[in-house]
């Protein structure tokens, strides 16, 4: 209850845009593979999802490059170097598809309608270290860092690791397109805030058997 009225989604909710069919489809990838669940379900998933949003494609990769990279053995999603580029293709491969098949000429992005002036990009980056502050990436990062003193923020702990990823999705994008909408993360925001309090949920249960 508490994440349908928290603002990500109550944004979603308002608009026409794809957006919440996007974040529904991704927040399920992502549950199934952090719960372990089969490799195929997750990955058709992520193929959908770029079928809702083309751009779901660059979080998708960071996201199996964390997989790639994950720092404990034993991990059921751990994905092996064959795994790993074979998914990256494709996924990029279903890029190119959706691509070429939703947009008028594939080098749609070179159109003056996409363009901006020269130091538009230094705006952008401007009036995005205005917004971010007030955004709630923010207060879960402060949340992140409050409940860290307990469990440590080792990159070898799920719950760190994961987040850090997260850190790394909103990076990137800031770097490709310096505009901060929630709307785009929205599923990687609900799903750090359900796995903080899963962790936390699990470390009392632990409490009280060991009680």
């Amino acid at each position: 209850m508490v994440c349908m009225m928290i603002y990500p989604t109550l944004v979603l909710a308002r608009l026409s845009t794809p957006d919440a069919m996007s974040c529904l489809i991704l927040l399920n990838a992502i549950f199934l593979i952090y719960s372990g669940r089969n490799k195929t379900l997750w990955v058709c998933l992520f193929l959908l999802a770029i079928c809702t949003r083309l751009d779901n494609v660059v979080s998708e990769l960071i996201f199996l490059f964390a997989l790639w990279k994950w720092p404990v053995g034993g991990f059921l999603n751990k994905l092996n170097t064959k795994e790993f580029i074979l998914m990256s293709l494709s996924l990029a491969g279903m890029a190119l598809l959706v691509n070429l098949a939703a947009t008028h000429h594939f080098f749609w992005f070179r159109d003056p309608d996409f363009s901006e002036p020269p130091g538009q990009y230094l705006k952008d980056v401007t009036l995005y270290f205005f917004v971010i502050p007030g955004s709630f990436f923010m207060y879960l990062l402060v949340l992140f860092i409050f409940s860290g003193f307990g469990r440590g923020f080792s990159w070898k702990q799920e719950v760190n690791y994961l987040f850090y990823t997260v850190c790394a999705i909103v990076f990137v994008r800031f770097l490709l397109y310096p505009f901060y909408e929630e709307r785009y993360i929205a599923p990687y925001l609900l799903f750090s805030l359900l796995t903080i309090c899963s962790y936390y949920a699990a470390s009392g249960n632990r409490t009280k058997t060991a009680g």
